[in-house]
């Protein structure tokens, strides 16, 4: 039997594909005009979600990587003067709900998030 040795966790690469997340509570810092516009995020982020995808067990409303892409798409329905506000309330709001692994997630290969 092999012994385990530690270090080669830390060494070892994983590759991962982001399928989605659940939405949870969080605080969201936004100031200005895109702050106006969360509550429509927040409303449309919850109706595009899929409830209980992975059973009752989990629960939870879950975005994945096709609801995400609809929500990015909801500054398409503002007029031009207001969806850039929009699309800054939906990265702030994706941010918020991903944490650190929204910035993790723009370096990835297969990731929707926007690079910086």
């Amino acid at each position: 039997m092999r012994d385990f040795n530690p270090k080669q966790l830390k060494e070892r690469q994983y590759q991962f594909d982001f399928v989605g997340f659940a939405i949870s509570d969080c605080v969201i810092a936004l100031n200005g005009p895109a702050a106006r516009y969360l509550h429509a995020v927040h409303r449309t982020a919850l109706e595009v979600s899929v409830q209980n995808l992975f059973g009752l067990d989990l629960g939870g409303f879950w975005l994945m990587i096709e609801q995400i892409e609809q929500l990015r798409r909801l500054a398409d329905h503002y007029p031009a003067t207001e969806s850039q506000f929009v699309s800054r309330a939906v990265e702030e709001y994706l941010q918020a709900q991903l944490q650190e692994w929204y910035g993790l997630l723009r370096t990835h290969p297969f990731s929707l998030l926007p690079a910086a």
